[in-house]
């Protein structure tokens, strides 16, 4: 005699399938929450590389807009300095800083003196 459909030995068969089945499902509906989540952060870091490259692009305008001392002179603390080594008067020496677009300064400060 055949064994029958509702017999003892094709439950175990039915019962496997069943839980690989509902084990697939599973897999499935986590790759798909996986991928919605990747996707997702993948738009973010897109957002953030657009933002970052307009800030650097806007630093390195402002970069090249920016107010340098000319040659020979010195910065220090956003201030050019040029350091002249002429013996010369007062007034000689504050028109030829006027021609040169500057003022002649005293330097009190030892930091500065020192640059």
């Amino acid at each position: 005699m055949c064994p029958g459909p509702s017999s003892p030995r094709s439950r175990p068969h039915v019962a496997v399938a069943v839980s690989l089945g509902l084990l697939s499902v599973l897999l499935l509906a986590g790759l798909v929450c996986l991928g919605v989540h990747v996707s997702a952060e993948r738009d973010q870091l897109k957002d953030k590389v657009t933002a970052l490259t307009q800030e650097k692009d806007g630093l390195q305008l402002l970069l090249k807009q920016k107010k340098t001392c000319p040659e020979g002179w010195t910065m220090f603390r956003c201030s050019c300095y040029l350091l002249s080594t002429r013996d010369d008067s007062w007034e000689n020496g504050r028109k030829d800083c006027g021609d040169q677009g500057a003022d002649l300064v005293i330097i009190d400060s030892l930091e500065e003196q020192v640059v």
